[in-house]
Parts: C-alpha cells; structure tokens; sequence
C-alpha cells in the first residue's frame, strides 16, 4: 500500500538479511527532529508502552531499553 494524504503511519512487512520482520511501522510526514524527541520522552518516561495522541490519532509507542540506552523505538498504531 502506498501512503496517500490521510496516511499517518504505515504499517510494512519486510525481509533483512534473510529475516523477516513480520511488522515494522513509522510515521510519516514528521520530521527526523519530532521522532527523536518522541522516542526520548518515552524512554526517560520509563515505561515500554506508552500510550500518545498524536493529533487525534492514538498511539502506542513501544521502547526498549538497552542498559541505559534506547535499544529499539517504534510506533503501534492503535484501534
């Protein structure tokens, strides 16, 4: 699916290496600046859910720490 003019966050399925990543999201037509900023809140938040609205749109940001580091962020959409 391609993204449109209504399309927040795309969810993508995909192969890396061999490996399939059953499913990845991101969002779209943010910048680099507001991702980061995002997924730093939400690590020093502490929490690995944590539930934002960004606009009206819920969704579940997902953070895994790594030691004192941000191992993986991403977004979930959420129903």
């Amino acid at each position: 699916m391609m993204p449109d003019s209504e399309t927040q966050l795309l969810t993508v399925q995909f192969e890396w290496n061999g490996v399939l990543k059953s499913v990845s999201s991101t969002l779209i037509g943010v910048s680099p600046e507001f991702e980061i900023a995002l997924y730093t809140l939400c690590f020093y938040m502490g929490g690995e859910d944590n539930q934002v609205e960004l606009g009206p749109y819920p969704v579940n940001i997902r953070c895994y720490r790594l030691g004192n580091k941000i191992g993986s962020a991403f977004p979930i959409a959420e129903s």
